[in-house]
């Protein structure tokens, strides 16, 4: 097990398979000491924890002591199938899988890491957004769009077009550090698991859609924070949600949000192109 460098945080990472984390998570190697910590532990049974019951769900069960919340996931027989044991300064998870009744086992535990991975980061000030982030010209640039829109499809196009580097291809993490929108990176980034180990200044979020011409559109105010809360991670606590709201406020009050209705063509790589450097003529 190592210790890994992600959003500023030193994370200790007891993975058991490799597939999704192979030739993607070295880069974020650290020598410090770890200051959260995250477990597997493949089991043959789950025993649910002795407690009273505090929620449940269709396929999950709350319970939690002075120390500990433990959230146990079921199948749809009511069979306990993963156990979750969280402290409740969200520094110590330990993860259970029954490693007989749940396939792939890879793919689950992987899953279950970038879940617990993202709480940290929201419990840290951090808002995670569903985004295909790319570096052009020292800063980020945020492609989003629903599942199958084109928000992979175009920020490749920017890499393979004008050497723009893939920061995080799923996930990408947002922070004000020093009144500035930082973009952060982590091994957690979709399916193909591209991402680079960095931080840069936002330089804008771009939500797509498909058109049959590329053109861009200024939203109006109810209209971004609407895009953005469709695309970003939610925190569940009222507290963390100020947050949330500064960054929202933030992206709004210095126009960092953009709508492209582009066509799915290389074409649509060059106006965006186009647009971002005439942004940067302006500035």
């Amino acid at each position: 097990m190592h210790t890994y460098k992600m959003i500023d945080l030193n994370i200790l990472i007891d993975y058991k398979f490799d597939r999704f984390y192979q030739d993607n998570i070295e880069a974020y190697l650290t020598m410090d000491q770890p200051t959260h910590f995250i477990y597997t532990h493949l089991v043959d049974e789950i025993i649910e924890p002795k407690l009273a019951l505090t929620h449940q769900t269709n396929k999950r069960s709350f319970y939690e002591d002075d120390q500990y919340r433990y959230v146990v996931y079921h199948n749809a027989d009511k069979e306990p199938l993963t156990l979750i044991k969280r402290s409740k300064d969200l520094t110590h998870y330990d993860i259970y899988l029954n490693q007989h009744k749940q396939a792939p086992l890879d793919g689950i535990e992987y899953s279950i890491h970038q879940m617990v991975f993202m709480e940290i980061a929201i419990e840290n000030g951090f808002t995670p957004i569903h985004a295909s982030a790319f570096a052009y010209k020292d800063q980020a640039y945020l492609v989003s769009a629903p599942s199958g829109g084109g928000k992979t499809t175009l920020a490749k196009r920017m890499a393979r077009l004008y050497q723009a580097d893939i920061i995080n291809d799923d996930k990408p993490l947002l922070k004000i550090k020093d009144n500035q929108l930082m973009v952060y990176s982590s091994p957690f980034s979709g399916k193909e698991a591209k991402n680079h180990n960095s931080v840069y200044p936002l330089g804008l979020i771009i939500f797509i859609e498909q058109g049959l011409t590329n053109e861009f559109k200024t939203l109006k105010t109810d209209e971004a924070i609407n895009l953005i809360l469709k695309n970003m991670f939610r925190p569940d606590k009222k507290t963390l949600w100020d947050t949330a709201t500064e960054v929202m406020g933030k992206l709004i009050k210095e126009n960092k949000i953009i709508l492209y209705q582009a066509q799915n063509h290389d074409n649509a790589g060059v106006t965006l192109k186009e647009y971002i450097d005439n942004i940067g003529r302006k500035l």
